[in-house]
């Protein structure tokens, strides 16, 4: 649209900086005033300002024009925010990249600004083979970076990355020096990956072809990895609701320690006095923790903290049940031997009865 002003906008010198065309803009009337309020007029101090637009417009004599903004994410939404009724296209100058990678399928999914991108040619590949140039039949690829540059027509951007850490090792290698590359925690499940991607491709536009249905495919098979990863998983969220209840709810927290580590200690206890009944009252206290976490919003801890507590009091139960049977067969043994013993009392007795009759018939 137009001609292109590039706007550099630091948050926290609050410097601005405007050109077009080497034509450099006079910021002094703005200089180490907020975005969110010279993208609209002002008059302060003796200063007027007529807004981005109308001042942008007279200085450059333009009705339309592009914006390349450079700056933090949430100054770009003022930005667009502000302008979105004037015949201005609004764009960022570093772009977002989001690479989603699952090395368990070479599963590559990757978005520009929001926008889907092909990777029907790396399909299957691992990202040792991907993160650098390759041919293979009518498959040409520049390499990620160099595919990257291609699509923008330019080497502003930036990559988030999910998945392994070990795998984003790969990408920071080989990554050129003017590109950042930064960490984004990825989903706890393979569900959860599935959705993030069916997401993007409900919300993005396809570039080029349309994926293939081996690269669209949903995670459908529950491997052993994949089992190992979700409960890797709900674990590491449950650490770090543990971290949040400390600093936001410590007195709820403080009750779920004294509930767990009573249930705990209860459940050995009367494991070893064998009664199931004060076992399963020692543990309401920690699964009304569990049901008070769940309430609040600490969902995988009071998941992990039930899981626990109730692995704890099954083991109980059954060690209590399998004595109980014991105790059982010992006093059975006990009794049969006792009958036994009174058989051979009333035999001897019988026997002696018989003697006795056998000497007076003598008699």
């Amino acid at each position: 649209m137009g001609k292109t002003i590039n706007i550099l906008y630091d948050s926290l010198s609050r410097k601005t900086s405007i050109s077009s065309d080497d034509v450099v803009f006079n910021t002094e009337r703005i200089e180490g005033i907020d975005i969110s309020k010279w993208v609209y007029p002002f008059h302060s101090n003796g200063i007027t300002w007529y807004g981005l637009y109308e001042e942008l417009k007279s200085a450059y004599m333009l009705d339309k024009f592009t914006i390349l903004f450079e700056g933090d994410s949430d100054k770009y939404e003022i930005l667009r925010n502000a302008l979105k009724e004037k015949s201005v296209d609004v764009k960022e100058k570093i772009s977002k990249v989001i690479i989603l990678y699952d090395d368990s399928q070479f599963l590559t999914k990757i978005t520009i600004n929001g926008k889907i991108f092909d990777t029907q040619r790396i399909d299957k590949r691992s990202i040792d083979e991907w993160v650098k140039p390759f041919s293979f039949k009518a498959a040409n690829w520049q390499g990620i970076f160099g595919e990257i540059e291609s699509y923008l027509g330019n080497d502003f951007y930036s990559i988030f990355f999910v998945g392994k850490q070990e795998d984003m090792k790969i990408l920071m290698e080989n990554a050129p020096d003017n590109i950042s590359v930064f960490y984004k925690p990825k989903a706890v499940s393979k569900k959860t990956f599935q959705s993030q991607t069916q997401s993007m491709k409900n919300n993005g536009q396809t570039q080029g072809k349309a994926p293939s249905s081996a690269e669209s495919a949903p995670f459908s098979k529950r491997t052993p990895n994949s089992i190992k990863g979700n409960a890797n998983g709900l674990i590491s969220g449950a650490k770090i609701e543990f971290a949040e209840m400390n600093n936001r709810e410590p007195g709820i927290l403080l009750f779920g320690k004294i509930a767990v580590i009573t249930a705990a200690i209860c459940c050995i206890v009367f494991t070893i006095f064998m009664s199931r009944f004060l076992m399963i009252l020692s543990i309401i206290p920690a699964i009304v923790f569990c049901v008070l976490s769940f309430t609040k919003g600490y969902k995988k801890l009071a998941i992990c903290t039930f899981a626990a507590v109730m692995i704890l009091a099954v083991i109980s139960w059954i060690i209590v049940t399998i004595r109980w049977h014991m105790a059982f067969k010992d006093i059975g043994d006990s009794f049969d031997d006792s009958l036994d013993d009174v058989n051979d009392m009333m035999k001897e007795a019988n026997d002696a009865l018989s003697d006795v009759n056998d000497a007076m018939a003598g008699n």
